[in-house]
């Protein structure tokens, strides 16, 4: 049989990698590293506080959900900079959003290269070899 190459996953937080500030449409939010105790407290893995302008996300995560939980929050900070109405249409949302969106990743280039990296282990599939012997097998069965 093929051996299949798994994603090796680091141990290590990005939160000490990150920039102290991202900077969301007009605002410039803070990153903080959120504790254990206080995130499970609240059942939450990251949070952004709109008024205050501090976005948290829970640390002790894997590399892999803290980028996700922290790329989360940044799109609320997204829509609250944008002034989105909570019964505005989806499209009007998605497009302000994407806009937002756009502008995080252009103004942040550090905050880009660690998601980055945390979202793309290497290598992120398996190799051509391997999946050709996986199909090689799948055929003989």
């Amino acid at each position: 049989t093929a051996s299949m190459t798994s994603c090796a996953l680091t141990p290590e937080s990005i939160m000490a990698e990150l920039p102290k500030c991202i900077r969301v449409g007009y605002r410039d939010f803070t990153v903080e590293a959120w504790a254990k105790a206080v995130a499970e407290a609240k059942q939450r893995l990251g949070e952004c506080d709109g008024t205050d302008g501090v976005i948290r996300v829970k640390v002790e995560l894997q590399p892999q959900l803290e980028a996700e939980v922290l790329l989360h929050e940044v799109l609320h900070a997204c829509y609250y900079s944008g002034c989105l109405d909570p019964s505005a249409d989806e499209e009007k949302m998605v497009n302000i959003l994407g806009n937002q969106f756009t502008q995080v990743w252009r103004d942040n280039p550090d905050f880009v290269a660690i998601m980055s990296e945390s979202l793309n282990p290497d290598p992120p599939f398996p190799s051509e070899e391997d999946t050709i012997g996986a199909s090689v097998v799948k055929l003989k069965a």
